[in-house]
């Protein structure tokens, strides 16, 4: 086997950073792709109290950090793509906004001026435009703004609910929810409004998609029987795999380097955050403790 020598230094404060590098290092020795430990996972968790805040969380934490203190209901945390900050929607003046926070100081600023409701929003790759989903007169569409919240193009324009929006790497087109056929499913389009393609083709509902990093597989949440279950599949819908089936399973979240998802599930009694390889042949519990732990959304490589 060839040798291999990287060295990390710093100072005490930065032993666990040293530790995730580390681990992605001989994991990259070992496939030649690094792994996804030096990350973060932002969610949104109860463990706090009744209402919901946004926290991250590391491989070396035994608990979540709280990033947020909104006394109110928050929902979809999306990362920057410099890890430095989340987009959050904030129930704070009764109706959802959107916010961002700073992971570092913790201060809180909106995101998208003036009125209307915004339920969600997330960011390019490349950190310069935003993908919300808007919602105005009851019916939710998806739009186009750039950094600053100044809207460029209303991207859907229909009847039923578009939402949740999810970049594709390349930036050129996304991934979303829409109800244009009569149930909830995953569609794909391109981000000047054109090429709508149809991705699920089974199941009555389905939502939440999520882009993998490396751009060859979408994962979105099905509702199957009595709960709701994890499906990878190719972004043309050609290949569909559920890949869990242990409690109620939803909200995936591709780890940075494409082989591992986050979301959250039941199977432990109330909700967790849980990690499983693409194919769903190993699954383990990431969060513990006291509350409920949904939403989960993995960070860009820190680097």
């Amino acid at each position: 086997m060839p040798q291999a020598s990287k060295r990390f230094s710093g100072g005490r404060d930065d032993v666990a950073r040293m530790a995730h590098r580390t681990a992605d290092a001989i994991l990259e020795f070992l496939t030649s792709e690094r792994g996804p430990f030096d990350s973060k996972l932002a969610l949104v968790s109860t463990r706090s109290g009744r209402l919901k805040d946004v926290y991250t969380w590391t491989f070396d934490q035994d608990d979540p950090v709280r990033a947020t203190d909104e006394r109110s209901l928050v929902i979809a945390p999306r990362w920057r793509p410099d890890a430095r900050a989340l987009a959050f929607a904030s129930y704070r003046e009764h109706v959802p906004h959107l916010f961002q926070v700073d992971v570092g100081t913790r201060q809180v600023t909106r995101l998208v001026p003036g009125p209307g409701v915004v339920l969600d929003g997330a960011w390019s790759p490349d950190g310069t435009r935003l993908l919300v989903t808007r919602e105005e007169g009851g019916n939710s569409d998806i739009y186009l703004l750039d950094r600053s919240g100044q809207m460029l193009h209303r991207l859907t324009d229909h009847w039923a609910i578009d939402v949740s929006p999810a970049w594709a790497p390349d930036g050129r087109r996304f991934a979303f929810c829409s109800a244009r056929a009569g149930s909830p499913q995953i569609y794909v389009m391109s981000v000047d409004g054109s090429n709508v393609v149809r991705v699920s083709h089974t199941g009555s509902y389905n939502t939440s998609p999520s882009w993998s990093p490396k751009g060859d597989h979408l994962a979105y949440t099905t509702r199957s029987g009595g709960g709701f279950q994890i499906v990878v599949t190719t972004p043309d819908g050609g290949s569909a795999q559920t890949i869990t089936s242990a409690g109620s399973n939803e909200d995936p979240s591709w780890a940075p380097d494409g082989r591992y998802l986050a979301f959250s599930s039941t199977r432990a009694g109330g909700h967790h955050l849980f990690l499983a390889d693409r194919e769903g042949r190993t699954q383990k519990q990431l969060t513990h403790g006291a509350g409920d732990d949904t939403s989960p959304a993995w960070s860009p490589r820190l680097e």
